[in-house]
């Protein structure tokens, strides 16, 4: 087999799919290697179609579609990542959640990063604490525990890195700020 018959997607070439004995004609191979630029091309575009209708897959291009559905603003900043968590913060609501459920659900979200979901039962409060989120997903989440939990449960959320890092402060060096200042980080310590 000649290699400049091969395209782009090696496991898909045209004259692979003729007879043994046709592929050894010169004016064949070179009617192949004419036509599998395109046959390549037809493969990529059905694969970025297949891609963009799933949420964890989805470029730009099919998040900017899917928002327009769901008629979801964004902001400029909001990155990808943060884009498909809110979606699928939006879009994952459960009848009836155990605490398994909503961990597994907040597992997925989060794509497999570390958060902490605390339950006090006897106050009737959920607090989650997330490492490493930006404010939008953080707010996206509050939302989706606000549609699934009990309406008699109170929710706290935060973003777990401000405890980890202030906590080598006292609370004479902090008190120079305010807590807006605080929580979004524009500090010079």
């Amino acid at each position: 087999m000649d290699d400049d018959l091969r395209g782009d997607d090696m496991d898909r070439l045209l004259i692979d799919y003729l007879p043994n004995f046709m592929q050894e004609y010169k004016q064949i191979k070179e009617i192949m290697k004419v036509q599998q630029p395109q046959i390549n091309a037809a493969w990529h575009s059905a694969n970025k179609v297949l891609q963009e209708q799933y949420i964890n897959t989805a470029t730009d291009e099919g998040l900017r579609r899917l928002e327009k559905i769901y008629n979801i603003t964004i902001k400029e900043e909001d990155s990808i990542e943060t884009r498909r968590a809110m979606f699928l913060l939006k879009l994952g609501t459960v009848d009836n959640p155990t605490l398994k459920v909503i961990s597994n659900k907040l597992n997925e979200i989060l794509q497999g990063k570390e958060f902490y979901l605390i339950v006090n039962y006897s106050r009737y409060a959920v607090s989650i604490l997330i490492p490493t989120a930006t404010q939008a997903i953080l707010d996206a989440t509050v939302e989706y525990l606000r549609k699934i939990i009990p309406a008699n449960l109170t929710i706290t959320a935060d973003i777990l890195t401000q405890y980890i890092a202030l906590g080598a402060y006292t609370h004479e060096t902090l008190g120079a700020y305010t807590h807006e200042e605080i929580s979004k980080g524009d500090m010079n310590l």
